[in-house]
């Protein structure tokens, strides 16, 4: 059954290897450690920020056949990784398909290493089905799937750090001096193939001198020998690690002495800064560069598979209940799970899931102690097959219709995968490798060219896209080109760069989220067709509550073009619904976000067409799109009253009725335009109690006479102040116009003001 497993496994990744473009950071691994095999020159090591071992595992196949020279690629005279890692994989045009099957292919090798010292560990401590059960977690988890099939580091690591701890845990049992140095070299390979390598170390740090203590050996020798074997061990493993440098010896500074592993040490300090500043990251609709103590424990809430989720509980339940000697003997598991989910909360550094990769399989064996051969509700053969059959149903119905996008695996809790990009992105869902599913997806389109927005080093032109570039993708420019209102054609862009992560303006995309994608390639793309409106928009009104956010450069730039009509006004005291055609309504965001129910229901016949969150070159706004069409008031006038140049329309009352004394009532009028006035005037509302006297004024213009045009709807909001002591009776509102020099008001027919109906006032 292992076997089976295992071939399962390795299938499931060899298979998902063609489908798959490189990832962002496939050729910084692959090229870094080619450059090294073919030259021994470790100028871009440091660049690559972690140990080369397992940069030169994925590059030493490429050897097996003819490959580029260094010299006449880009970046490789002044050691740029940002221009070498796109000249290198260029050079394989043609070939590329070829070139990542040979450098992803240790990676699975290693991943059945991985694998199988699952298998071994969890059947030695459990037995048979104990292991298979690990097994069967391991072989259908889509995220180890998903790294496996990919040239980085991260399962290398997982790997090999799994073995340093297995071989560990046995020496501890039974020392021997082969089993020492195996722990020796594994945990050599473990800190050669990734910066978090240290954290192995640490481990059996933990592990040598606290086997005594739960043994009973409590002896001052026994803990003596047991230091002097870790220092022997971690000995070897540092000559491993100096060994996949070439046994480099230099200066750290010029006319310094030399040193061993110099670029080593560049590498740790590297790294040591990158702890302290963090890293870009994403979550839930956030970008920080300081992370989040949450971000892994949701990471690993909503991307683990719930069956996993539900033996590790049930794993961790039995393994509390077995008691102290129990709890004891499992103290690997303890130290490792405890220490790196420790690690995790502490990371500035939120680089997604794969980060958690090493934990899963001490979770998988920590399962497997459910089905351990000698606890008693497995002493029957049916049950035992039976919930082994679950565990690999539960399995293929996760990762069957994943393939071979296991990277995009998310589960119910976040909607699927194509609920994840609202929670998680970059190497979480889309990290660069979905090119191949977006050609195949445009030539089922009969789509010729497509504006692409991307961040990783293969150019997309090396997979068949005729494409024209979007940000933050080399030779695009900073800033996509009428973001506000985006030109015709059809757009492909990255959960990543939608979500505003490796861009230079977060929002750079906002207009497309508010839009369904016409198709999800791979997940992890979102396929937009922009089509050209039927009729031109012709205006964009924006609101001076408290100041207009956008200025006439960037209406020009956004919108790429400048004949809109510009209206303003005072939102927070009236609207306008400017007549004859669509247009905009541009607000600052904390004024849209105000829950003023004045301004939110005059929002809600428009749709929200984009949303500046954070400031950048503009400060924080709202774009809403309104269509043209008719507009009518709550309470629409029998019949319109014309009032001089303006329409009586009707009007409308806000909140609830009866009002109380001591509250403010609000109340706006509805107008239109018919001639546009030349002078300034004001659009009246007096409430008047049962003597005709009036009780409360709200008088006002929101929308400034020279903004108005013939056809245009004006609503202003009256807003009045009910004394506190008004007596509970029925007030008449009465509205009108007056001129605002003279306080001459306009006639209306039977008089100079139009009485609406009757308002209760309560207490």
């Amino acid at each position: 059954m292992a076997i089976l497993l295992l071939w399962a496994f390795f299938a499931q990744a060899v298979l998902a290897i063609p489908h798959l473009s490189l990832t962002a950071d496939e050729p910084v691994y692959i090229g870094a450690g080619y450059a090294f095999l073919h030259s021994g020159d470790l100028r871009l090591a440091t660049q690559a920020q972690h140990p080369p071992l397992m940069q030169e595992i994925v590059a030493l196949p490429l050897l097996l056949r003819p490959g580029p020279e260094l010299d006449p690629l880009a970046g490789w005279e002044t050691a740029e990784m940002v221009r070498f890692a796109p000249a290198f994989v260029a050079w394989y045009d043609g070939q590329l398909d070829e070139m990542a099957l040979m450098a992803r292919m240790p990676v699975v090798l290693i991943g059945l290493l991985w694998a199988a010292t699952l298998f071994r560990w969890a059947a030695d401590w459990f037995g048979l089905w104990g292991g298979i059960a690990a097994l069967t977690l391991f072989a259908f988890d889509p995220n180890v799937l998903a790294h496996t099939a990919l040239a980085t580091n991260d399962v290398g690591f997982a790997a090999f750090s799994l073995v340093t701890v297995f071989a560990a845990t046995r020496f501890l049992r039974r020392p021997s001096w082969p089993t020492l140095a195996l722990t020796g070299l594994a945990l050599g390979a473990s800190l050669s193939a990734k910066s978090s390598g240290f954290f192995t170390a640490l481990v059996l740090a933990v592990l040598f001198p606290l086997t005594p203590l739960i043994t009973g050996e409590r002896h001052i020798r026994r803990l003596a020998e047991r230091v002097g074997q870790f220092t022997l061990v971690l000995l070897l493993g540092v000559l491993v690690l100096w060994a996949t440098y070439g046994f480099e010896c230099r200066p750290l500074v010029q006319d310094r002495l030399p040193v061993p592993l110099a670029t080593q040490w560049q590498v740790w300090h590297e790294m040591g800064q990158h702890l302290g500043t963090g890293h870009t990251a994403y979550l839930m609709g956030e970008i920080r560069e300081t992370g989040w103590r949450s971000y892994y424990p949701l990471a690993f809430t909503l991307k683990t598979p719930p069956i996993t989720l539900l033996v590790l509980a049930l794993g961790l339940i039995a393994a509390l209940a077995g008691g102290p000697r129990r709890w004891l003997a499992m103290a690997p598991l303890w130290v490792y799970l405890g220490g790196y989910s420790a690690a995790t909360l502490l990371s500035r550094v939120n680089i997604g899931y794969r980060f958690l990769l090493p934990m899963l399989p001490f979770g998988f064996i920590l399962a497997g102690g459910l089905f351990r051969t000698s606890a008693p509700w497995w002493r029957s053969p049916m049950l035992r097959c039976s919930a082994w059959i679950g565990l690999a149903v539960a399995g293929l119905v996760t990762v069957v219709p994943l393939h071979p996008h296991y990277l995009t695996y998310f589960n119910f809790l976040a909607g699927g995968p194509s609920g994840g990009h609202r929670y998680l992105v970059d190497s979480n869902l889309d990290w660069g490798q979905s090119f191949k599913a977006l050609k195949s997806y445009l030539d089922e389109q009969a789509v010729e060219r497509v504006r692409l927005s991307y961040y990783t080093y293969a150019d997309p032109a090396l997979y068949g896209l005729d494409y024209q570039p979007l940000p933050p993708a080399p030779d695009a420019p900073p800033i996509l080109p009428q973001r506000l209102d985006p030109a015709p054609g059809v757009y492909a862009i990255g959960a990543t760069t939608l979500q505003g992560v490796m861009v230079a303006d977060p929002d750079t995309f906002d207009w497309f989220r508010h839009r369904e994608p016409l198709g999800r390639p791979g997940t992890a793309l979102f396929v937009y067709r922009v089509e050209a409106p039927t009729a031109s928009p012709g205006w964009l009104a924006q609101c001076n509550v408290p100041l207009a956010p956008l200025t006439d450069a960037a209406i020009a730039e956004g919108m790429g073009r400048d004949d809109l009509r510009m209206v303003y006004f005072d939102c927070a005291s009236g609207w306008l619904y400017p007549g004859g055609s669509w247009g905009w309504y541009a607000l600052f965001r904390d004024t849209a976000h105000s829950g003023d129910p004045f301004i939110q229901a005059h929002l809600a016949g428009s749709r929200l067409s984009y949303e500046q969150r954070r400031a950048a070159t503009l400060p924080p706004f709202v774009l809403y799109e309104s269509a043209a069409g008719t507009v009518a008031p709550p309470l629409p006038a029998e019949i319109p009253l014309r009032v001089g140049d303006l329409t009586f329309l009707g009007y409308g009352v806000n909140g609830p009725l009866p009002a109380s004394p001591g509250y403010p009532l609000d109340v706006e009028t509805w107008w239109q335009v018919v001639n546009v006035p030349e002078r300034p005037l004001s659009l009246m509302l007096h409430l008047t109690g049962l003597d005709g006297a009036p009780v409360a004024v709200g008088d006002g213009l929101a929308v400034p006479v020279e903004q108005w045009r013939e056809g245009d709807v004006l609503v202003q909001r009256h807003r009045l102040a009910l004394p506190e002591d008004a007596p509970a009776e029925a007030y008449t509102p009465i509205t009108g116009v007056y001129w605002l020099d003279t306080l001459e008001r306009w006639p209306v027919e039977g008089g100079d003001q139009i009485v609406l109906d009757a308002i209760p006032i309560g207490r």
